[in-house]
């Protein structure tokens, strides 16, 4: 279940992305993959896993595109 994202939109989150830069040196999370493990552990309710399950897995396909466009071979043509 993949999404296809126009490149242009995804350029743009992309770039406005890499110029926020932050410093992450003193960075301290509101909860650890322990704490989101225990909730998903504890969570009976299957359309609330449903929704993060989504959540996640937007995410994951949003970072193959960057990946894939980050990596992108130029084709020069035939020889």
């Amino acid at each position: 279940m993949s999404k296809k994202i126009n490149t242009q939109k995804l350029y743009r989150i992309i770039s406005k992305n890499i110029s926020e830069q932050k410093n992450l040196d003193n960075y301290q999370s509101n909860f650890t993959a322990e704490d989101f493990n225990d909730w998903v552990n504890s969570e009976w309710d299957i359309e609330t896993l449903e929704m993060v399950q989504s959540m996640v897995q937007s995410r994951i396909d949003q970072l193959y595109q960057i990946i894939d466009i980050a990596t992108k071979k130029e084709v020069k043509g035939f020889k």
